[in-house]
This record gives structure tokens, C-alpha cells and sequence, in this order.
């Protein structure tokens, strides 16, 4: 091995029949390595540029302790696992009046199934795919109408008898096929 501990700067290049070169530091404006293995790392890296990669195979961990900042897309080939007393997934939008999804997509890419809340009218809306496009088949209302508006037909089944049951507050009922007038 050769070793670097008070011999001063060093220029140009070093050449070591040994696979191994020594130093306590090492200050350079850049560095080109084929492969890098660190035991430990103690500050942070301010900016990189290029693509990185972690780790070389499926079996490799890596473990932040903090919070991961994104500016652009995460994606994973994966499962993403969530794991807290008490796990909550919070979506905030930059702009209130934007609608936020979350979208299922198929394997071709084409969306099957979607979740959106609307920004304009704080709703709740539930879409399935119809062979062409996602339409909506369910919509939970804001508080002011508090209304859950549904397309296509509501089958309730059990194995002795089938009933809806309507709460005891106000209107108490269920508009059927269009109708204004309530049934109970």
C-alpha cells in the first residue's frame, strides 16, 4: 500500500502496484471512480448531478433517517410500504382550486379506476372505467348539500332479506329513478 499522511500535496497522478492507497484526507475538485464503497458518511451532499443509483441488487437496503424531499416524480417498481401507529397519507396541493387523484392504472397504462377530490366544490368523487373513458359513478357532496350521488343502480343483497335503512335526521330519504318525491 502506499500511504499519505504528512508528505503535502500531491500533483498528477499516483501510481501504486498495490490495490490499495492510504490517506486520512482527501480534498479533490473531482474524482472519477469505478466503484465506491463507503463505511460511513458524515456530511451532507449539497447538489449532484446526473443520475444516481442505489445499491446493485433487489436485496439491498438503504435507510434514511429524516424526511426525502422530491421535486419531480417517485416512482416504484414495487410495493410502498407505510409503517407508523398511525399511518396517515397526506396529498396537498399547491393550489386549492386543482383537483388531486389518485389514479389506478392498468398494465397498458390507461386509467381503470380513480379517486378525485374536486378543489372547486370540495367533493368527493369515486370513477371506474367504462371500455373508453373513466366515468364517475359515485359523488359524496361537500357539508353545505351533504349528498351522495350515485350513477347506475344500487343492488343491496344479504342472504335473508334486503333493506336500506335511513337514519332518524333530517330528510330521511332516498330519491329513486329521478323522482322528487322521498320514499321511505
Amino acid at each position: 500500500p502506499v500511504g499519505f499522511n504528512s508528505i503535502g500535496p500531491i500533483t498528477g497522478s499516483i501510481i501504486s502496484a498495490s490495490s490499495t492507497i492510504f490517506a486520512n484526507d482527501i480534498e479533490a475538485l473531482k474524482m472519477n471512480v469505478t466503484h465506491f464503497t463507503a463505511s460511513f458518511i458524515t456530511a451532507s451532499t449539497i447538489q449532484t448531478s446526473g443520475s444516481n443509483i442505489f445499491g446493485d441488487e433487489s436485496s439491498d437496503t438503504h435507510t434514511f433517517i429524516g424526511d426525502i424531499i422530491a421535486e419531480n416524480n417517485i416512482t416504484a417498481s414495487g410495493n410502498i410500504r407505510m409503517q407508523s401507529a398511525d399511518p396517515n397519507i397526506l396529498i396537498q396541493r399547491t393550489n386549492n382550486s386543482n383537483n388531486a387523484s389518485i389514479d389506478f392504472i392498468g398494465q397498458a397504462g390507461a386509467t381503470g379506476a380513480q379517486i378525485q377530490f374536486s378543489g372547486s366544490s370540495n367533493e368527493l368523487t369515486f370513477g371506474t372505467y367504462d371500455g373508453s373513458s373513466v366515468i364517475e359513478r359515485l359523488r359524496i357532496e361537500d357539508g353545505t348539500t351533504p349528498n351522495i350521488i350515485m350513477t347506475g343502480s344500487l343492488i343491496v343483497s344479504s342472504s335473508a332479506s334486503s333493506s336500506i335503512i335511513l337514519p332518524d335526521v333530517p330528510p330521511k330519504a332516498i330519491v329513486i329513478s329521478g323522482s322528487t318525491t322521498p320514499t321511505r
